[in-house]
């Protein structure tokens, strides 16, 4: 018997390693992190065999078993790594962050191919340490219906002695969250030292929260310090509506901040995300409900001229937003002087936006050709429509903040020194003429 008719009789057996995917790239340092890996029976025989999970060289999970894989099928595997592991590492770093390969490693002895049984993850996990962070970072909860109370907190892990305060604002969504109270937190507070100051100030008709916390002084003393880490502040909300809304943490105006007096001649330093790419500022997300959201919305209408003679051209700038999670076709009308009781009346165009992709906007420009228009001074006011599931039809409609003022014809009063100029021709013409008529009087009379 060949060795080909032998190794036909013996089966061929053949995993691989064919994805290893993990569900976020930068995360805190004891943040859980999703990994999933996809093994495929590349043989032709049924197969049973364990998988090993790496950062860099050392094991996340040592060993998990895939039991019976079926001739050319394909199974997930699911890992969960807790980065609380790396902190010794992290904090040995001056930067305070490290960027880890993730490996994943199938076993089967009588692999025929071992070349394709490991593979390295393309995208690499960094780990932030010194980071200022919501928690909990992720909120899917349909129990949380409208009127319920909804609690976050804003967290720093930095572990330095010399925090001296920090300054946080954060902007929400007002038609699902609206705040109703706003706590300091435990790093820096009376407790710490009597000289504490903490002030914050909520705004519900934008959604924003600022809040801040630092110990008072006079230069050049120094001032009181504390140690982290902690918490900054607490956010209790009152659920508003049905949906989803991010919460958004401003990185130049979310930090902590330092005092080292070693350091001259400025002395103070903020912990956040000032320079491009630290990322190290987490924000957060809620939701009410699993289905997708759907919310268009008009943020912009600006008229240019705003002043024009009647027949002249306005052109109108409108700016539609996709807030929801799908994309969306639908349309926008714009109108002048706009009346709800008639919604067919003083309509300047119709333009569809097609497939508006989630998280984007478009613009779109009308012309208003003002010929049929009485005088008068015009709101200009746009209009998206069209789509079923809208949850938030209030920003839908966005009058302009400008008038168009449509004018008569006027004729045009002659400026003083025209007429002046006019007169003196006339007079000149005239004087010309009674020269010239003189002149042929005398050539003709009889001596």
């Amino acid at each position: 018997m060949s060795i080909i008719e032998i190794s036909r009789a013996q089966g061929n057996h053949d995993i691989a390693v064919t994805n290893v995917a993990p569900s976020e790239t930068i995360v805190i340092s004891n943040a859980l992190v999703n990994i999933t890996v996809v093994v495929e029976n590349q043989g032709t025989e049924s197969e049973t065999f364990n998988v090993t999970l790496y950062r860099d060289l050392i094991p996340i999970e040592i060993n998990r078993t895939v039991t019976d894989l079926a001739v050319g099928q394909s199974r997930s595997l699911f890992f969960i790594w807790n980065t609380t592991d790396t902190i010794e590492e992290i904090y040995a770093l001056t930067v305070k962050e490290k960027t880890y390969d993730i490996k994943a490693k199938a076993t089967l002895a009588s692999d025929t191919d071992q070349g394709d049984n490991t593979l390295v993850s393309p995208d690499k996990i960094k780990v932030v340490s010194q980071y200022i962070a919501i928690g909990p970072k992720r909120t899917v909860d349909e129990t949380l219906t409208v009127g319920e109370s909804y609690t976050i907190s804003i967290n720093t892990d930095y572990s330095g002695t010399d925090v001296w305060g920090w300054n946080v604002r954060l902007t929400f969504r007002p038609s699902i969250l609206e705040c109703t109270e706003v706590r300091n937190g435990d790093l820096v507070n009376t407790n710490k030292d009597s000289s504490a100051q903490f002030t914050s100030a909520i705004d519900n008709a934008i959604g924003e929260v600022s809040a801040g916390a630092y110990f008072y002084y006079m230069p050049p003393s120094i001032p009181p310090t504390t140690e982290g880490p902690g918490t900054l502040v607490s956010v209790v909300f009152r659920v508003t509506g049905n949906g989803r809304s991010n919460i958004t943490l401003a990185d130049q105006d979310t930090y902590v901040q330092v005092f080292d007096q070693s350091v001259s001649p400025d002395p103070y330093e903020a912990i956040n995300d000032y320079l491009p790419g630290l990322n190290h500022i987490f924000s957060g997300y809620f939701s009410n409900t699993l289905t997708q959201l759907i919310d268009i919305a008009i943020t912009s209408v600006s008229p240019s001229p705003t002043s024009v003679i009647i027949g002249e051209t306005v052109d109108i700038t409108v700016v539609a937003e996709n807030d929801g999670e799908t994309d969306e076709t639908f349309d926008v009308k714009v109108y002048y002087d706009y009346l709800p009781a008639f919604p067919g009346q003083n309509i300047i165009g119709t333009k569809t936006v097609q497939r508006l992709a989630a998280g984007t906007d478009t613009t779109l420009v009308f012309s208003w050709n003002t010929t049929y228009v009485k005088e008068g001074n015009y709101v200009i006011t746009a209009i998206a429509s069209g789509v079923q599931g809208d949850v938030d039809t209030s920003n839908d409609r966005f009058d302009s903040s400008e008038r168009v003022a449509v004018n008569l014809k006027e004729l045009r009063p002659l400026p003083i020194t025209e007429i002046i100029i006019g007169v003196v021709v006339v007079v000149a013409v005239i004087a010309v003429a009674y020269f010239i008529l003189r002149r042929r009087r005398k050539e003709t009379s009889p001596e």
